[in-house]
C-alpha cells in the first residue's frame, strides 16, 4: 500500500462514518427528547408553567414568564432543539446568548453518541443540563 491507498481508505472510512451518523441522527434526537419529557412533566408538578410543542425535527419547550411591573404581558421563553441540516449535530437555542451545538459522533463502541465541547455526554445528563440552564438561568453564565 502507498499513500494514495491510505487516502482512499481514509475517504471510504469517513464516508461510512458520516452515513452512520446521518442515519442515527433522528434516533439520537428522539432519545434526547424522550429524556427531556419526563423532566418537563416533573416541572409541571412543581408548578413551573411549562409545556412542549414542535415538529419531528424541531422540538420546543416553552416556559411562561411572569409579567413584570409596568408591563401588560410577558413573552414566554423557548428552548428549541433541532437537527442540523446536515444531521451532524443537534442545535439548541434558548439558553445563553449563542446556540449550543451538540455534535453527533462515532464513539469508541461504534455507536453514535452526543459530544459537547469534545467530550462524550450521556443523553440523560444532557437533558438535565439543558433544562437546568433553561429553568434556572440565574445559576449559569455564558461561560459555563
Amino acid at each position: 500500500m502507498n499513500w494514495i491507498d491510505d487516502r482512499l481508505k481514509q475517504r471510504e472510512d469517513a464516508y461510512r462514518r458520516t452515513v452512520l451518523i446521518v442515519q442515527a441522527a433522528p434516533v439520537v434526537f428522539d432519545n434526547l427528547w424522550d429524556a427531556i419529557i419526563p423532566w418537563v412533566e416533573e416541572a409541571k408538578k412543581k408548578n413551573i408553567p411549562v409545556f412542549t410543542n414542535g415538529t419531528p425535527y424541531e422540538r420546543i419547550v416553552v416556559l411562561s414568564t411572569p409579567v413584570r411591573f409596568g408591563q401588560s404581558h410577558s413573552d414566554p421563553k423557548h428552548l428549541t432543539l433541532s437537527i442540523a441540516k446536515d444531521r451532524s449535530a443537534i442545535v439548541v437555542t434558548g439558553i445563553g446568548s449563542e446556540p449550543t451545538t451538540l455534535i453527533l459522533d462515532m464513539c469508541a463502541d461504534g455507536v453514535v453518541c452526543i459530544k459537547h465541547k469534545g467530550e462524550k455526554v450521556s443523553i440523560a445528563d444532557t437533558a438535565i443540563s439543558l433544562l437546568d440552564q433553561f429553568f434556572f438561568p440565574e445559576r449559569f453564565t455564558d461561560e459555563t
